[in-house]
């Protein structure tokens, strides 16, 4: 009863309970800032590599377009230039799903 009847211990509660209400905002907040540069530098799950992304857009044109057409025929050849270059570096063709298994680079 003395506690709500005296203002100066009142207030001295509120202050102690905001001092910790603000020392575990600033903890949570530090570790989520922490935790997103950390998932920042992680590389994404599926990256690939700028010659296997070539590789699927040409096999996407070769496969999708007309026979007769030169954009497609250039896309097969394209197509097949880099799939050389894929298998010079030891990768290998998956034809059960059409996608590469490359070496893990070190």
């Amino acid at each position: 009863m003395w506690v709500a009847n005296n203002p100066i211990v009142a207030v001295r509660a509120q202050s102690g309970r905001r001092r910790r209400a603000w020392r575990i905002g600033v903890t949570i907040g530090l570790t989520l800032a922490a935790l997103c540069s950390i998932l920042r530098l992680a590389p994404p799950a599926h990256a690939q590599s700028p010659l296997i992304q070539g590789w699927l857009a040409v096999n996407t044109e070769c496969k999708g377009g007309r026979s007769d057409d030169p954009k497609t025929q250039q896309a097969c050849e394209n197509r097949d230039k880099l799939s050389a270059r894929l298998k010079r570096r030891g990768c290998s063709y998956q034809e059960h799903g059409d996608w590469w298994k490359c070496p893990h680079p070190h």
